[in-house]
């Protein structure tokens, strides 16, 4: 049996356009795939844990890097959300507050 993934961590920009996370190969038994999800951050409505303004910006990556060259509005800007995936189930987005964090741009 494979656990479900764990949140995904450390989400940092090497540069303007691209952005990596730790990896969690090390700590599932099955291979791991992560969803980056994006939306704008204007549109980000805090406290209750949706996100539907999202978009999917890629699915199911074997890398634990990501890149996206467009650029935000003056005065924007956009959030990035990733989870781990494993051959059982989808981990989550991570919580806000108590709440998962609920997009359904990228499907389960």
């Amino acid at each position: 049996l494979w656990s479900s993934p764990a949140e995904v961590a450390n989400l940092v920009f090497g540069n303007a356009a691209t952005f990596s996370w730790d990896s969690q190969t090390t700590t599932d038994g099955s291979p791991v795939r992560y969803d980056v999800a994006k939306g704008d951050l204007s549109l980000m409505r805090m406290g209750n844990g949706n996100f539907s303004g999202a978009i999917c910006q890629s699915q199911r990556t074997a890398v634990p890097t990501s890149s996206d060259p467009s650029e935000p509005l003056l005065n924007g800007g956009f959030y990035y959300l990733v989870r781990a995936r494993t051959a059982c189930r989808p981990g989550d987005y991570g919580r806000g507050t108590t709440t998962p964090r609920t997009i359904v741009a990228c499907p389960q």
